[in-house]
């Protein structure tokens, strides 16, 4: 198993609405990951290790991500 990517975008939850992330709209990389067991609740943010990338499939499962401001 591969651990949790964490992902962060700024919305301005003084404007109601719908930001779709990761698509055309507002971008949301990953910032950091979770330790494999979940259990610190630690925040690494170290994506490579010695020029390989760590992960093999936990960044495609996630196609785009929708937050919406509620008035």
């Amino acid at each position: 198993g591969e651990p949790s990517l964490v992902y962060a975008v700024e919305v301005d939850l003084s404007q109601p609405g719908v930001y779709n992330l990761g698509g055309t709209e507002v971008s949301a990389p990953p910032i950091g990951y979770s330790d494999f067991s979940a259990i610190t609740g630690d925040l690494y943010t170290e994506f490579e290790h010695n020029g390989d990338p760590k992960f093999e499939h936990a960044h495609l499962m996630t196609g785009s991500i929708t937050v919406t401001v509620l008035d």
